[in-house]
């Protein structure tokens, strides 16, 4: 989703499975808050407590901030009991697109977790998956 949301980029369709893209919201509903920090830039502590500096940078770099620089369709797979990446991530991401008029589609697995491997989620995926590339991805001149 980072190359999705890059201005100089040409993306034609992403495809993105659980996507992190508030890291504030992300915080107190993940099993993995060191690595929202990580990808923030910051370092971790279990001890540490967010400041309101954490918080805004966090805020500054989080992918949600720069959701208004998508063109490209996006297809997005989320797991109901993911508790790495909770839904309501890839649902931020799916509502800010749609209200822009982005082409997006969801596709939500209730009793999936993060890794969406089920052998009926993945076969569904990998339909949908091609299903997307042949409506959206341009083709070669």
């Amino acid at each position: 989703y980072h190359r999705v949301l890059q201005t100089s980029c040409s993306v034609v369709t992403g495809i993105l499975s659980n996507p992190v893209i508030n890291f504030v919201s992300m915080l107190g509903v993940t099993d993995i808050p060191d690595w929202t920090y990580a990808e923030a830039g910051l370092s971790y502590s279990f001890e540490l407590t967010s400041s309101p500096a954490t918080l805004k940078t966090m805020t500054d770099v989080s992918p949600i901030r720069f959701v208004d620089r998508v063109t490209a369709p996006c297809l997005l797979s989320l797991g109901g009991k993911d508790l790495r990446v909770p839904k309501s991530q890839g649902l931020e991401f799916y509502y800010a697109l749609k209200a822009r008029g982005i082409p997006t589609e969801l596709y939500f697995y209730p009793d999936s977790t993060h890794g969406l491997v089920e052998v009926d989620v993945d076969s569904d995926r990998f339909v949908a998956t091609v299903a997307w590339f042949f409506k959206h991805a341009k083709k070669p001149t």
